[in-house]
């Protein structure tokens, strides 16, 4: 798959020899600013990618069997750092190029792949203009995938397969597209994602401080009773946020697991598993959970309210003691 490229960063090195740590907080400190792009690592079954926006991974994909979908940075991580066989390069692109490449692993197309030579693209673009579209079209050939962006219908800027961006015009890109086009596929996209992923950090936050809780609660009233209210309480969350599902415990311990969600739903999800744990302990411990609750959150105060857990959490009452 061969995308859009700005400046490259990193190229051709192999996997084996490349420590994603330090490509991750290289990532933080370029000299010229954070690094807005992607890290692509390109395996011989199928090619990985982290998204970067201002040097934070914000979110990854895979692309496999001519297929795009978003997986968890934490697996694209995992399976980079045990990798022999790959290659890895890291390109430096236009935060609009980055969030259409984003889109087409994210978003549901409005239609896919349709032959160049089938479409009526005077036609289309007058649609575009009448609807006043604002999303983007991706133009395919091959493993080589290009981009143009739309303002109120109007092609805005080209972003070709293995090059920069410019800006273009319609009569531009019609011409373009009519002469050297006939050989690709089309794909027109909606435009509205701006879909951010939990980073393992932001999902280790919640494991650490549910785990505090567990060693804290387990302390006071036994591992027995512990499992069976952290077993029920996740499985009454999970029926309103699945996604706790994956973090069922193991004697007695909540473990990390790659997951696809935004630091929205990870807090959601946590906050509401958390307050039926707490709230199913003190029916046997009474005002004694505040005990528990305090000497848990020691560490974590500071980092949860950053997060934004106590703006859906019962424990918000915790929040300044």
């Amino acid at each position: 798959m061969k995308l859009p490229r700005g400046k490259p960063v990193l190229e051709n090195v192999k996997v084996q020899f490349v420590n994603f740590d330090n490509v991750v907080n290289l990532a933080k400190r370029a000299r010229e600013g954070r690094i807005n792009g992607y890290i692509q690592i390109i395996y011989p079954d199928s090619v990985d990618f982290l998204f970067l926006r201002n040097g934070e991974v914000i979110n990854a994909g895979r692309y496999a069997g001519g297929e795009s979908k978003l997986v968890s940075i934490k697996e694209v991580l995992d399976r980079a750092k045990k990798a022999e066989v790959g290659v890895v390069n890291i390109y430096d692109i236009p935060d609009e190029a980055l969030s259409m490449i984003i889109g087409i692993f994210k978003e549901k197309p409005l239609f896919k792949d349709k032959p160049m030579k089938g479409v009526d693209l005077d036609k289309l673009f007058q649609k575009f203009q009448e609807i006043k579209f604002p999303g983007f079209i991706v133009l395919r050939k091959g493993v080589e995938v290009s981009f143009v962006s739309f303002e109120k219908g109007e092609p805005k800027m080209i972003y070709l397969a293995g090059r920069g961006g410019s800006s273009i015009t319609r009569e531009v890109l019609l011409t373009f597209l009519k002469k050297e086009g006939m050989d690709f596929f089309i794909s027109a996209y909606p435009g509205t994602t701006k879909v951010e992923q939990a980073t393992p950090a932001f999902v280790s936050l919640y494991i650490r401080f549910f785990n505090a809780l567990i060693r804290e609660f387990s302390d006071m009233v036994g591992a027995g009773l512990v499992r069976k209210t952290l077993v029920s309480a996740l499985e009454g969350a999970s029926s309103e946020h699945p996604l706790l599902s994956k973090f069922m415990p193991e004697d007695l311990e909540l473990k990390e697991v790659p997951v696809v969600a935004t630091p929205e739903e990870i807090t959601k999800a946590f906050a509401a598993g958390i307050d039926r744990f707490v709230d199913g302990l003190f029916v046997v411990l009474g005002r004694r959970v505040e005990n528990a609750v305090v000497k848990a959150m020691k560490d974590f105060r500071f980092a949860l309210k950053n997060a934004g857990f106590f703006e859906h959490s019962k424990l918000k009452r915790y929040e300044s003691i």
